[in-house]
């Protein structure tokens, strides 16, 4: 067997030249180099916010955003997909609420950051303290 050293083609101990590329022929078969192994860590993810209110969902989504902070929302989804929607109060019963999870490392922030959507607010709109 032998091998093409530019377009790695394969081809029999008879052949001298490739065919496609024009260049000696080496002995041997083709040696594939070893590709690196893309590295995906573990990481540890807690959860942060649930919320079955679509407004809250959607305004989490937001700010964690914003934040360039990654996350899973899980359930987000399943929430109208049996095709019963959500009830009064935004959230389907049957599947719980959304959740949102980050890494252990931007768990503190993003607490702080989404605490806000729970915040009583006055009737202008500003935070009650």
């Amino acid at each position: 067997m032998k091998h093409c050293p530019e377009c790695n083609a394969e081809y029999v101990e008879s052949a001298d030249r490739c065919s496609d590329c024009d260049v000696e022929l080496l002995p041997g078969p083709v040696v594939k180099e070893s590709e690196p192994e893309e590295s995906h860590p573990d990481v540890a993810l807690e959860r942060v916010y649930a919320a079955g209110d679509p407004v809250r969902v959607a305004l989490a989504r937001s700010l964690l955003d914003d934040a360039h902070i990654q996350y899973m929302a899980k359930g987000d989804g399943i929430q109208d997909l049996f095709g019963w929607g959500r009830f009064g109060a935004g959230l389907n019963y049957v599947v719980g609420p959304v959740e949102f999870f980050v890494a252990s490392d931007d768990a503190g922030a993003a607490r702080e950051i989404l605490a806000q959507l729970d915040e009583p607010r006055s009737e202008e709109g500003e935070a009650a303290g």
